[in-house]
């Protein structure tokens, strides 16, 4: 009797061992989460400058990223962070913050348009009307840097896994595709006409990315991801200088990129079809 009785009492905790549902990383219910160094490279572009005198378009500007991995200037280096949830199998949603700086690198050639009044640039004596006229940039004395292109988006993502990913295997390799669409703000460094403004914030305007990303599980928590993309930023409202409202700064760009990220897993989901029941 005693043992029927410990029988009758232990048999639903086995019967809910064995209904519990595999641990799978594309599963409904699961939360992920990483963070990883990003690469970048620009499309060539044009970009608008307007302030107090002055109105004109570089164009052709073949913009850079600093891309070297450089832990002694933490603030230039390119990361990104991901926090996200599996809504349904397969499906996941995930907010992300990628970190990018742009920059105009010394000796590169563009094409100068627009108006400079007389006065505004006494270092390199521009002034007048332009169209189209070569101009070779020189930071010394004309610099714009967005040492930070801050990128805060929305990804949905499609997850599918090829290899493994069974209740007994601790190895797994699965695609990961995404989409998203958000906001960017800028920390922007500008010479001109003699005046020399750092990081000047600003929300500058927004952006759209995409990825293909091939990720590898470890132990069903642990996983390394590389992704490649690309995506496209539009910059309606950079601001050039702090103490003048109206000194602002408009481009738009198309970027590829190249990432290696590191993450975890967390297993939140109900079992015995109870969905006040998680399992950790």
């Amino acid at each position: 009797m005693r043992y029927f009785a410990l029988t009758i009492a232990f048999l639903p905790l086995f019967l809910v061992a064995q209904s519990r549902k595999t641990k799978s990383s594309d599963a409904k219910g699961t939360f992920y989460g990483s963070v990883g160094y990003d690469l970048n490279w620009y499309a060539k572009n044009a970009i608008n400058f307007s302030g107090p005198g002055y109105e004109f378009t570089l164009d052709g500007v073949k913009g850079k990223a600093d891309n070297a991995l450089d832990f002694s200037n933490l603030g230039q280096l390119q990361y990104r962070a991901q926090f996200g949830y599996m809504i349904a199998n397969k499906w996941g949603l995930s907010f992300n913050y990628s970190k990018m700086n742009y920059r105009i690198p010394t000796g590169q050639p563009v094409l100068l348009s627009g108006t400079i009044n007389s006065g505004v640039d006494t270092v390199t004596d521009f002034n007048g009307s332009y169209l189209n006229q070569s101009f070779t940039v020189d930071t010394a004395t004309f610099n714009y840097s967005n040492r930070a292109v801050n990128f805060y988006h929305i990804d949905a993502s499609r997850v599918d896994t090829w290899i493994g990913g069974g209740r007994n295997d601790l190895l797994a390799l699965s695609t990961v595709f995404s989409l998203g669409a958000g906001a960017v703000a800028t920390k922007n460094d500008f010479t001109f006409g003699g005046n020399k403004d750092i990081e000047t914030s600003s929300m500058s305007g927004f952006g759209l990315t995409a990825g293909l990303g091939l990720r590898f599980e470890f132990f069903k928590y642990l996983f390394i991801q590389p992704t490649f993309g690309a995506g496209y930023i539009q910059q309606l409202h950079v601001n050039t200088r702090s103490n003048e409202p109206n000194a602002l700064a408009k481009q738009k760009y198309v970027y590829t990129n190249a990432s290696i990220s590191i993450g975890f897993f967390l297993y939140v989901r109900p079992t015995n079809s109870c969905d006040s029941c998680p399992h950790w």
